[in-house]
């Protein structure tokens, strides 16, 4: 019984796929795009959106998060999805307070069904990447990364993150600097 050349075998061409295919696929994602790290300034912060309270893995947030995109599509609002974590899930057994809205670019009369939250600043230590939101930074990552500009900058920051998604696949994260 003659054993078939290892290039004849199906194991082989699938194992070379993946091989291909994992790397590409990461950079397709945006996974070698760069980290960046600044202070920029910034006009306030205007939102309109819902005040959540519960488990990080409710479906609460996605429905959300769904009705701030719809009211996108739909031209009723303008700029980015905007969640704020007034209380992370780390360490609070995933219990959050948040708010999840849309940004807009200037103070909002509320509407039916939904808040208008404000929060003054006129700069933030910003923390973005273009790619994939499963391939962002965790959140032990990017505190880190805002606490070291911080001390770099000589600077004091609020204690939450502003977590605004784009719709070409860009996360931007900022956290407003106390005056």
């Amino acid at each position: 019984m003659s054993k078939k050349p290892l290039f004849k075998r199906p194991i082989f061409w699938l194992s070379l796929l993946i091989i291909a295919a994992t790397p590409t696929t990461y950079y397709l994602m945006g996974g070698f795009n760069p980290i960046i790290i600044k202070t920029v300034s910034v006009d306030n912060y205007y939102l309109i959106g819902k005040q959540f309270q519960g488990t990080y893995k409710s479906d609460t947030i996605q429905l959300y998060f769904s009705e701030m995109k719809t009211y996108l599509e739909q031209g009723t609002f303008e700029g980015p999805i905007t969640i704020i974590y007034d209380q992370e899930p780390l360490g609070n057994r995933g219990y959050i307070k948040s708010f999840i809205g849309i940004r807009t670019l200037k103070a909002m009369t509320p509407s039916p069904g939904l808040i208008v939250r404000s929060i003054e600043a006129s700069q933030a230590i910003q923390v973005s990447k273009e790619c994939h939101s499963a391939l962002m930074p965790n959140p032990h990552e990017i505190a880190k990364f805002i606490t070291e500009e911080a001390r770099e900058k000589s600077v004091k920051s609020l204690s939450f993150n502003i977590e605004m998604y784009y719709p070409n696949n860009r996360l931007v994260i900022e956290r407003p600097l106390l005056p």
